[in-house]
């Protein structure tokens, strides 16, 4: 037999469970909004083919490489000129600059892990840039700073990057 005292606290109990309609409501809500992010931040740019890897020389464009299409575009710029030469599995981009062509910059773009690397230069003893990592996954920058190259991984839809 329940006596009223005990069936006094079990009421007194129903009304106050741990969720309220309006908390799961702001959970859902919160819920909703956290997966919504999730997907604009971090689904959607592997998804987008705007992946593109610029080189500039004093930040002009010279080359864009897009990278889900393995495809390029070469620009005009006074004091470089450009050659590209498509093997099949790599794009080897050459840069001379200069009026006497002397100075140069071999960039190569691997179809296979979309990758982008100097493979040769002569601007320095060191070749700091031939040295630098290769950029992959739309990721990295690679700068050579005596010939004034800069070769960037960027969506379309981002700030460019500039340096001096």
């Amino acid at each position: 037999m329940i006596t009223e005292k005990e069936d006094t606290l079990s009421e007194k109990n129903k009304k106050n469970l741990f969720f309220k309609k309006a908390d799961v409501f702001l959970y859902a809500s919160i819920f909703l909004f956290i997966s919504f992010l999730f997907v604009l931040f971090v689904l959607l740019p592997k998804l987008n083919d705007k992946n593109v890897v610029n080189v500039y020389y004093k930040n002009q464009e010279i080359i864009s490489v897009f990278i889900k299409t393995n495809d390029y575009t070469l620009t005009d710029c006074n004091g470089v000129f450009v050659k590209a030469d498509d093997n099949g599995e790599e794009i080897i981009f050459s840069v001379y600059i200069g009026s006497e062509m002397k100075d140069y910059n071999i960039i190569t773009y691997k179809k296979s892990d979309k990758s982008v690397f100097v493979s040769d230069s002569n601007c320095s003893s060191r070749k700091d840039c031939v040295y630098t990592s290769p950029i992959k996954n739309g990721k990295g920058i690679i700068i050579c700073a005596p010939h004034e190259l800069k070769i960037v991984a960027k969506t379309v839809d981002t700030i460019p990057v500039s340096i001096g």
